[in-house]
């Protein structure tokens, strides 16, 4: 009997052993490793100005112990708050890429960066990286940085900037308007400016003809100078529900000028000024019409 009991205490104390002794492993300080990183959106849900993609101003080799190459595209931005997708190049050839996510204190912004380090595009391992940068005018931020990669800890100081987005440029201005003329408005002898405007069309039918007559009456309009109705016969242009004579013009008092001789298809549709003395009913003088117009 005493034997059994002897027996039942020594269990009980080598229970009792083991249990504090994993109690002990419990309680042993395990050094902090680096916090979360919520994963980035991968989609940009703010407007926010500092959403963009935040690149280094010098593309260069990163020498051992130090990385280059930085661009943290920002895709989520709150008042307080940076967060989005993080890529560099480190210790010559190695490629870390991750999220990152920082603060806005006034012109701080503490980051912390998380991924995976690529070397030689085989090799992988977690990196971790962290530093506060100072924002200069809301498009600069120089990040004094360290951290670690597969091959050990890195450090250095980088400057990113975001591409500012210009202004838009301010609409041209609108084109001037088309002269009908072609610049002959205003040479003071007729037969030189109906050659000049017949100079630009070169007509060789009743139409192109027309085009012609309408433009010298129009240079001519502040003399009274007009457009002949004409309802019947030969050399005949509808416009703008008339129908006019396509090498005639007009004045208020019935006075024809010929400006276009032997005119229509098959003639040769030359300039020319012949004031003749041949008058019409003032009833077919018509005011002239911009030219331009259909």
């Amino acid at each position: 009997m005493t034997r059994y009991l002897l027996a039942l205490i020594a269990i009980a104390a080598f229970g009792t052993a083991c249990s504090f002794e994993n109690r002990t492993e419990l309680l042993t300080p395990v050094a902090p490793g680096p916090l979360p990183i919520p994963p980035a959106p991968t989609s940009p849900v703010s407007t926010d100005p500092f959403v963009g993609t935040w690149t280094s101003t010098e593309i260069a080799i990163p020498t051992a112990g130090s990385c280059s190459n930085f661009q943290w595209q920002v895709t989520q931005a709150t008042a307080d708050s940076l967060a989005g997708n993080f890529s560099a190049t480190c210790d010559g050839n190695i490629v870390v890429t991750g999220t990152a996510s920082g603060r806005l204190e006034g012109n701080s912004v503490p980051l912390a960066v998380a991924g995976t380090a690529t070397y030689a595009g085989v090799i992988s391992c977690d990196f971790s990286l962290s530093g506060t940068g100072i924002l200069e005018n809301n498009d600069t931020l120089t990040l004094p940085y360290s951290g670690t990669t597969c091959l050990g800890p890195i450090s250095g100081t980088e400057v990113l900037r975001r591409p500012v987005q210009a202004e838009p440029p301010p609409p041209p201005p609108p084109p001037p308007p088309t002269d009908p003329l072609f610049g002959c408005g205003g040479i003071p002898d007729k037969q030189l400016l109906v050659e000049c405007i017949w100079g630009h069309i070169r007509p060789t039918d009743n139409n192109s003809a027309f085009e012609v007559t309408k433009r010298v009456a129009w240079a001519l309009r502040d003399e009274g100078a007009g457009l002949l109705s004409k309802n019947g016969g030969e050399n005949i242009t509808a416009w703008r529900g008339y129908l006019f004579s396509s090498s005639r013009i007009c004045y208020p008092d019935g006075r024809l000028v010929k400006v276009i001789y032997d005119a229509g298809p098959g003639g040769a549709n030359g300039p020319s000024w012949q004031d003749t003395g041949e008058y019409v009913s003032p009833s077919l003088y018509v005011p002239p019409m911009d030219p331009s117009l259909p």
